[in-house]
């Protein structure tokens, strides 16, 4: 968040002292991406403390450059309309209410991907060292190359591959960790001279 973001959040957020309960007054708030997307939509009783949470939760909390207000005289009232918000809105990070049967299909998918590639580079090569298949968007990511370079390379039977059931009209890939792993090494011995540790 923005120092001018925090400067208007510290001068219209008051926190409260006391326990929270069903009958206190309530923000509904809304964060958004640098490209105006709706990341994420809540309720809280104090927004200073639940952001600092999410800050230390949320690996993507970076991504939030501006926040949204709403207020409400009751818990109640707030969690009807969180609940209204993230059905209409369908913001990419809420799960509760957002990926029902009653949400698109193409939503849902949206989300998924969303969730997958907003990873760094760093998190996608733990993922790779802890045995987890990838989508070959991480796998572009993660090498700095093109979507198309990683598909020619599954294509080619360079990467390992396997398919994901239940995708509509393309299939959905994941990679091979073991081959995206020994890949990642060399192309770092080729690119930048580096020697990989064995992890």
């Amino acid at each position: 968040m923005n120092q001018t973001n925090q400067l208007a959040l510290d001068q219209t957020i008051q926190s409260s002292n006391h326990p929270s309960s069903p009958l206190d007054p309530t923000a509904l708030y809304r964060f958004f991406n640098r490209e105006g997307v709706l990341l994420y939509v809540g309720i809280t009783v104090d927004p200073r403390v639940r952001w600092h949470q999410h800050s230390k939760d949320k690996p993507d909390w970076r991504q939030v450059v501006d926040i949204r207000l709403e207020h409400y005289d009751t818990r109640d009232e707030a969690l009807d309309a969180e609940r209204r918000a993230i059905q209409a809105e369908l913001p990419l990070w809420n799960i509760q209410h957002n990926m029902g049967p009653t949400v698109p299909a193409q939503h849902r998918a949206r989300v998924h991907t969303a969730r997958l590639l907003s990873a760094t580079p760093d998190e996608i090569e733990q993922k790779v060292r802890r045995g987890e298949w990838i989508t070959p968007g991480q796998a572009a990511k993660l090498f700095g190359l093109g979507r198309t370079k990683i598909h020619s390379l599954i294509t080619a039977g360079v990467i390992g591959h396997r398919k994901l059931p239940g995708a509509a009209q393309q299939p959905q890939r994941e990679c091979n960790p073991a081959d995206v792993l020994r890949l990642l090494a060399e192309h770092r011995r080729t690119y930048r001279g580096e020697v990989e540790s064995a992890n």
